[in-house]
């Protein structure tokens, strides 16, 4: 049973990166995806697949490149990671850099699986993904495969070229930039997505190889992402932030939260309950908090109460009188009284 896919923040922080190196506006990025800064600035933090969906699809809109995707990681670097980064690129060989990766990524709950099989001395780099009808998908699958392919020309120096790319989605825009990054042939409608390359390239040394370094990284490393295995934060706590980004768009019913997350609306509420809460319950309090904030503002009720997803705004009030026993326009009065108030009991001492 799912559980809510997650993914590492830092891969937005890449994201985020390439968008400012474009020019593009990256406020408008976070604010279509309900990310702040700091969030993507703790490589050991994650965020909800939906969420990065969300900011690599805005990053194809603004930019009007359809292969941002991959594009996205040529100016990045080692240190675009963080500690996690140089333990992998410190490695003394691309072999233990790729395996290191992809051990580390598994600790996070992510929608991405990937593996590598050795088949007649090619190496195929696979990436499967584990819930195909998230919208959007396609730009993460173009994403993780050019994240492999970064992985092993930053360890080795070298810009090596696969033989061939396989990805399982139809034909799109992104083609020619795609072949263009990979430098090889792009294969669309394929039955597994892929790099296929030469098992020699896992031998390669790195040119950041330090023994001492990557050992004690490598056990730094290893103790946060145990953290996180230990610490992830609940599905209670997805679940709210996938509330919270919905409000601020208007729509946080139970079925664009499920979509958010990749699951099913009946999958959602069973694994609520499992952890003794409710989607109604979780959705009433993140209302009610922030009607109470937009109260606060010069909105209209009838605003108010679309902002909050109520079809109407005597719907918004009446659910508002059951949470606070008054009305909004009651509410209203007595914030502005009270705010008054304090304004004139303020002195302001001479210097």
């Amino acid at each position: 049973m799912p559980t809510g896919f997650v993914e590492p923040a830092a891969c937005g922080g890449v994201i985020l990166d390439a968008a400012r190196r474009a020019g593009l506006s990256v406020e408008s990025l976070l604010a279509a995806a309900g990310l702040t800064h700091e969030v993507l600035q703790n490589p050991f933090a994650v965020i909800p697949t939906s969420t990065l969906l969300a900011l690599l699809a805005e990053a194809v809109r603004l930019s009007g490149d359809p292969a941002f995707a991959a594009h996205a990681l040529e100016g990045s670097s080692v240190g675009s990671w963080g500690m996690y980064g140089y333990a992998v690129a410190t490695r003394p060989t691309v072999r233990m850099a790729v395996h290191h990766g992809l051990r580390g990524f598994r600790h996070f709950r992510s929608v991405v699986h990937m593996g590598l099989l050795n088949l007649d001395g090619r190496i195929h780099h696979f990436v499967e993904m584990r819930a195909a009808h998230l919208p959007q998908l396609h730009h993460y699958t173009e994403y993780a495969l050019a994240l492999c392919l970064d992985v092993i020309r930053k360890t080795s120096d070298r810009h090596l070229t696969p033989d061939v790319v396989n990805l399982t989605h139809a034909h799109n825009a992104a083609a020619a930039g795609l072949q263009r990054h990979f430098g090889c042939p792009v294969r669309f409608g394929q039955p597994r997505n892929e790099l296929i390359y030469p098992e020699q390239w896992l031998s390669f040394p790195s040119v950041r190889a330090d023994p001492e370094l990557s050992r004690l990284l490598a056990v730094e490393v290893e103790k946060r992402l145990e953290l996180l295995g230990e610490d992830a934060p609940r599905f209670v706590e997805l679940v709210r932030t996938a509330i919270v980004q919905g409000l601020g768009q208007g729509e946080a019913s139970l079925q664009s939260v499920s979509r958010r997350l990749g699951l099913r609306p009946r999958s959602l509420q069973h694994l609520l309950r499992k952890e003794g809460a409710s989607f109604a319950a979780l959705l009433g309090e993140e209302r009610k908090q922030r009607a109470l904030e937009l109260l606060r503002g010069p909105d209209a009720l009838d605003a108010v109460a679309w902002r909050l997803g109520y079809q109407s705004a005597a719907a918004f009030i009446r659910a508002f009188r059951r949470w606070t026993e008054q009305t909004p326009a009651a509410y209203r009065g007595r914030d502005a009284t009270t705010t008054g108030s304090r304004l004139a009991g303020t002195t302001t001492r001479a210097p």
